[in-house]
């Protein structure tokens, strides 16, 4: 007799055409990604992560431009970690995206000041061609430690736009609304005060004090995402109150110097 509901395997049809990626293989541990219609795959070998597989719809834009971007990022000589691209393309109506794993690797949890400020001074830095990157989704979750040293995964929303500072806003922020490893008034000190970590990043990448206030309104300009817990946009209101900034869809009316 069975218990529960029976699941179709996520990995059914891709074992052949991935075959040089499973000869070895001696495990799996698949997970439902939060991106409908996608899924995330570890396989083992020797008992250790070997390769990542990411797996969504043959439309998934998101994913593609992960793998643009991790077959461009070591062309440019950055210095930080990221995962080692193998392979991306269409495996039947499924398009697939594999990496290297890290076998030793853990959550960096909270990164330290001096941390966090080394990583995004080389994210506002870093140049694909002429122009700067924006990984998009720099946050606690998508920092690992390795023996490789610091890595950044997950590079699915990022783009070229000359826009230094916004990394280190949304990791602050992120730490702060979505994990609360940073209060309202710490939030508010880092993003806006003249000692804070964005003002900091300003200054080591020789950009105007101006632009500090207009990369903040900017990004709480942005209306969040549709998914966005209700606790998380009450966090973001305070901080907006607290620092005087716009909220989504307003425009910001305070004195230029």
């Amino acid at each position: 007799m069975g218990i529960g509901v029976e699941v179709a395997n996520p990995m059914a049809g891709l074992e052949r055409s991935l075959s040089e990626f499973f000869i070895d293989a001696d495990g799996a541990a698949v997970m439902h990604s939060s991106m409908p219609g996608r899924f995330i795959a570890a396989i083992s070998s020797g008992g250790v992560p070997r390769y990542v597989l990411k797996v969504g719809r043959a439309d998934d834009r998101p994913l593609r431009n992960e793998a643009k971007f991790l077959q461009a990022i070591p062309r440019t000589g950055f210095p930080l970690a990221v995962p080692k691209f193998l392979f991306a393309g269409l495996v039947g109506e499924r398009y697939v995206v594999v990496t290297l794993a890290w076998p030793n690797s853990r959550p960096a949890g909270l990164l330290e000041r001096k941390e966090l400020l080394e990583i995004t001074e080389v994210l506002g830095m870093t140049t694909v061609g002429c122009d700067p990157i924006v990984h998009g989704d720099f946050a606690p979750w998508n920092v690992l430690r390795t023996p490789a040293g610091i890595a950044l995964v997950d590079w699915e929303r990022a783009r070229i736009a000359d826009q230094p500072l916004r990394d280190l806003i949304h990791y602050v922020m992120q730490a702060g609304a979505h994990l609360r490893w940073l209060d309202v008034q710490t939030v508010v000190r880092e993003l806006t005060h003249p000692q804070g970590m964005v003002a900091e990043l300003a200054q080591r990448l020789n950009l105007p004090h101006t632009l500090v206030r207009e990369a903040l309104c900017e990004y709480f300009t942005l209306a969040p995402a549709a998914r966005t817990p209700r606790r998380v946009s009450r966090f973001r209101e305070r901080i907006a109150v607290a620092a005087g900034l716009p909220r989504p869809g307003e425009r910001d009316t305070s004195p230029r110097p």
